[in-house]
């Protein structure tokens, strides 16, 4: 076992700022005569400042700072009474080349901090305690430095809590991976998101010393992060699923119960509260829609094991030290579960199809390993970059009494599968992303309701439901001055929409009339005229001239200090008085005459922004939650957990005999209602980012047990959803038009009407896919295919791939209609589920093993790699066996379209080609994921790895810009206003004419809060 690495920096780099920094600081600048510091507890400390006043001598004493633990950890008095996770200042990198930065630690960053409020004593002004005390509040300085600098000390699990406290920061990173990083920092531990390169891990094998990140242990496994180093096969996995593998270690909830994995590193640290994972009997097939899209399947007793510290539901999100990671889609009895020779049920199961694509050999070797170590009675020891070679590990294998080639054959009701698979003990853990605590249901103001953007207003209107617009973003809206009784009189009765002004516009005519023009929305349109602010003013020193209108002047602005920029605009004021007051010269004046003048201009425009249709909209009567696969659901349907069903229908179900007094005792009276209004109405279920028009897609609810959201898979492609953890949104409306424009505009056969090509869309590829493939390649099969789709498949190169799958669906749209399509979709998912679940399909820890390949280039030349591995895909693409045990299932994954790629297939089994170093220059990898990359290939792996995934999350942090609103046509007022840099200008002169807004485009009308035209 390993030892754990020390943070000495973060107490030694305070305590050189409170012996050594701080007093020569004080002395310096205060010309105080002494300064004592000393240790008032553990978390606390004192400083007394003396000097010489003309009275005499003084001192002044500054009783519990906050001072660091010998580990650097802050906790505050306000922490409560177990003084709470605390708090911890990481250390900041000057710049992104490590080997080169100078490293800002705790002390160096509250020292900058203080001198840069410290002021300068005169050198003949008196001192004294008062003037002290003036001039050094320490006391708030070291509480506005904790509040600006200090993060929370993450305290999910022992590993969250430690490696926080080698965490160090990039701010002003311009390269998310330098050479500087490698030994120094972990290549794996970094967010998955934005901070990806701005937020990483201190190596195992690296300290900060005299500012600076140094390598005291340059071996590979040292250049490891804690987190990563106790991934075992590590060289077998790809770069970014190393990365959040390690990154949801530090997710894992702590079990009642400790279990350490069976296989491990070895250098897992030797602290009793680090593991937090069960080893779970996994197997790795296809089983019906409960292992689709990142779904896992999980046994009561698997679940049992697993349960921290609640019990384990759908919803809840497992993950492994590979990078795999998704929901809970079942918890199903051990008799449903496949079992191993000896009888022994599954505990788990994750699809064999995401494997080929992600590049996880290091999952398939530790189940397989994982095998042998739980019969052999003795954990398996797997250092990062010493994984053992294939034929080290047949030799594991067939010692313990296994096949050599890692796999079994599964049974089923006593009836094996048609293939071997791969099952073994893997080690999962429960991450803190439990569905229960994620479902929200809000009716009501306080409750807030879920936000509604312009990019899901602009997929609204592109689908054609701007009358859905006008209900979620006016009638629901939670800024409605009626938004209280909303509730009331949903149950009382039908609701009609409501009039206008919309929220959005009442917003927009109250800065308006903060800048004297009065904005009123009739029945003719808006009418727009000056008219003096009523509300309190403030006199300008100097007129200034008006922001919008040429040739005049303001002498006067409003009052209200939560105008944005208001501020500022009180500010330059004052400071112009002042200037006029002491009669400053001219230029002074001026200037500041300059000042005020550009600060009331922000302040104007300010009160004049046009919103988007959407922008800030939350809704009532919506709710969020986390989904997980419905596969037994018609694609109509969604399946709602049933506390938001009661919260979101209830009103509804109180217009029923019995009333809310029945609905809020859940009465069998009030149950049989809310069924009953359940089945007359439609939900609109919204997975951002909303794209395009189908992230927006309406289905009639049914309940469900738990606490999340069932979604048939159907809908997946069309929505762009997996189940590794999505949340989604739930949106009812309420009017009667809108819940028409929802059946009629947002249902997946609606879109289909709109739009025929999104059939492409319809079909999930993956596992039922894969079925088909299989099913397909007999003639009773295809047989069987074509009567559930009432048309005869047309097959690809032999098989039945996911265009052919495609084809079939159009000509079914074409013949008989949205309705037939989709009806023909389930019946050919339900036929490929069930098929891919008794072939039993799998991936070995050895595939491709078989294949011939030829030997890869010994250099890094670019035409003989090039050649190289077109090569060696070529051989891989002829691999069509599809019955090889070998390849034959990944192949079929591959060539059907179900999963996977050539290219990824290829990388997977046979060397990985040239890749650029942090440098640019191309490395020949002359090993692929199944054999294992040496310590430098996989580091050479990471480069590309990490930039690839800043590209990815760059694109998607893209969306959702201010393109993504909707734009208007028209040419009245509001139109013209929403489309120039300052829509004051526009407002101003539409006021001076007296102009009314005729409300002719969709835009306008739906900002008022009036439908459409």
């Amino acid at each position: 076992m390993s030892t754990t690495p020390a943070n000495p920096w973060h107490k030694a780099s305070f305590d050189d700022f409170l012996h050594r920094r701080l007093p020569e600081l004080l002395t310096r600048r205060l010309g105080v005569s002494t300064c004592r510091a000393e240790a008032a507890g553990e978390h606390a400390c004192r400083i007394v400042l003396g000097g010489r006043s003309p009275e005499g001598d003084f001192e002044v004493e500054y009783a519990g700072l906050p001072a660091p633990d010998g580990e650097g950890v802050f906790r505050l008095p306000d922490d409560g009474p177990s003084g709470g996770a605390g708090l911890v200042v990481p250390p900041v990198a000057d710049r992104d080349d490590l080997s080169e930065a100078g490293i800002a630690c705790l002390g160096d960053r509250l020292t900058a901090y203080i001198e840069s409020r410290l002021g300068q004593v005169p050198g003949d002004a008196p001192l004294d305690s008062a003037l002290v005390r003036a001039l050094a509040p320490l006391h708030d300085w070291f509480h506005g430095f904790l509040a600006s600098a200090a993060q929370p000390l993450d305290s999910t699990n022992w590993l969250s809590r430690a490696a926080r406290l080698r965490r160090l920061l990039v701010p002003g990173r311009r390269e998310v991976i330098t050479p500087g990083h490698f030994g120094r920092t972990c290549p794996f531990e970094t967010p998955e998101g934005p901070n990806i390169g701005r937020v990483l891990t201190i190596s195992r094998g690296a300290e900060i010393r005299d500012r600076r990140l140094v390598i005291v242990d340059g071996s590979p496994q040292a250049g490891l992060g804690m987190s990563s180093a106790c991934i075992p096969f590590l060289e077998h996995d790809d770069a970014n699923r190393l990365l959040m593998g390690a990154n949801m270690m530090r997710q894992w909830l702590p079990p009642a119960e400790k279990e350490a994995a069976l296989v491990r590193t070895g250098l897992e640290p030797r602290a009793p509260d680090f593991w937090c994972g069960r080893n779970l009997l996994t197997a790795l097939v296809s089983w019906d829609g409960d292992a689709f899209e990142d779904a896992v399947l999980v046994s009561r007793s698997g679940a049992h094991k697993l349960a921290c510290p609640e019990p384990l539901e759908p919803g809840d999100k497992l993950s492994n030290r590979h990078g795999i990671k998704g929901v809970v889609s079942r918890v199903a009895p051990d008799e449903e579960m496949p079992r191993l020779p000896d009888g022994t049920a599954v505990e788990l199961i994750f699809s064999f199809s995401g494997i080929p694509s992600r590049w996880v050999m290091g999952l398939v070797r530790e189940a397989a390993l994982g095998h042998a170590a739980r019969l052999g009675d003795a954990p398996a020891v797997v250092p990062p970059f010493e994984a053992p070679s294939d034929d080290e590990l047949r030799d594991l294998l067939a010692g313990s009494g296994l096949r050599d080639d890692g796999m079994t054959t599964l049974t089923l009701g006593g009836s094996p599968l048609r293939r071997p698979s791969t099952a073994g003990w893997v080690y999962w853990g429960c991450t803190l992303h439990r569905a229960q605590p994620k479902l929200r249901a809000d009716v009501h103001p306080d409750d807030r309701g879920q936000r509604l953007g312009v990019m899901e207003v602009r997929a609204l209107a592109e689908a054609g439901a701007p009358g859905v617009v006008r209900d979620l973003t006016n009638t629901c809206s939670s800024l409605r001055p009626d938004a209280d009784s909303l509730a009331e009189r949903v149950a009382a009765g039908p609701v009609e929409p409501a009039s206008t002004p919309a929220p959005a516009f009442s917003a927009l005519a109250a800065g308006l009339a903060r800048a004297g023009i009065q904005a009123e929305a009739g029945a003719g349109g808006v009418a727009f005229r000056r008219q003096p602010y009523g509300g309190p003013t403030l006199s300008l020193a100097a007129a200034v001239p008006h922001p919008w209108l040429p040739g005049e002047t303001l002498s006067e602005i409003c009052a209200e200090q939560d105008a944005a920029g208001f501020d500022d605009a009180a500010g330059a004021n004052a400071r112009l008085a002042r200037l006029l007051e002491d009669g400053a010269p001219g230029p002074l004046t001026a200037s500041a005459r300059d000042d005020l003048a550009a600060a009331v201009s922000a302040l104007y425009d300010g009160l004049a922004s046009v919103p988007e249709v959407g922008r800030d909209a939350n809704a009532l009567f919506s709710g969020r939650a986390v989904m997980v696969p419905g596969s037994d659901l018609p694609a109509d349907r969604i399946g709602l957990p049933e506390e938001m069903a009661w919260r979101l229908f209830g009103p509804l179900a109180a217009r029923e005999p019995g009333g809310p007094e029945a609905v809020r005792r859940r009465s069998e009276s009030a149950a049989r209602a809310l069924a009953a209004v359940l089945e007359r109405h439609w939900v609109i279920l919204n997975h951002a980012p909303s794209v395009s028009p189908t992230a927006m897609l309406a289905f009639r609810p049914v309940l469900t047990e738990g606490h999340a959201i069932r979604l048939c898979p159907l809908a997946c492609g069309l929505m762009d959803v997996d189940f590794d953890g999505d949340q989604a949104a739930v949106f009812l409306p309420l009017t009667e038009a809108a819940q028409g424009e929802a059946r009629e505009r947002l249902s997946i056969a609606a879109h289909l009407a709109r739009d025929p090509d999104l059939v492409d869309d319809l079909f999930p590829g993956m596992d039922p896919l894969f079925g088909l493939a299989c099913l397909g390649r007999q003639a009773e099969g295809r047989r069987t295919i074509a009567s559930a789709a009432g048309q005869e498949p047309e097959l690809d190169g032999g098989i039945l791939t996911g265009a052919a799958v495609g084809r079939l669906l159009r000509r079914v749209l074409a013949d008989e209609g949205e309705q037939a399509a989709l009806g023909a979709a389930e019946e050919l998912m339900r036929l490929g589920f069930e098929t891919a679940r008794t072939e039993g399909a799998s991936i070995g820890p050895f595939i491709g093993g078989t294949v011939q390949l030829p030997a890869p280039p010994a250099g890094d030349d670019a035409p003989q790699w090039q050649a190289f591995t077109e090569e060696t895909r070529s051989i891989i693409a002829g691999c069509r066996d599809y019955d090889d045990d070998d390849l034959g299932a990944a192949a079929l994954l591959c060539h059907s379209g179900a999963r996977a790629t050539i290219h990824q297939l290829t990388s997977l089994v046979a060397p990985g080609g040239l890749v650029p170093d942090t440098e640019g220059r191309l490395r020949g990898i002359v090993h692929g994921w199944r054999e294992g990359l040496t310590a430098w290939e996989v580091l050479a792996r990471v480069v590309g790895a990490r930039r690839g995934l800043h590209r990815v999350v760059s694109e998607f942090s893209s969306l959702g810009g201010e393109q993504a609103g909707l734009q208007p046509e028209g040419f009245g007022v509001l139109a013209r206003a929403r489309r120039v840099q300052r829509p004051g200008i526009v407002f101003a002169r539409a006021a001076l004419r007296g102009e009314v807004d005729p409300l002719e485009d969709e835009y306008s009308r739906l900002l008022v809060g009036l439908p459409a035209p």
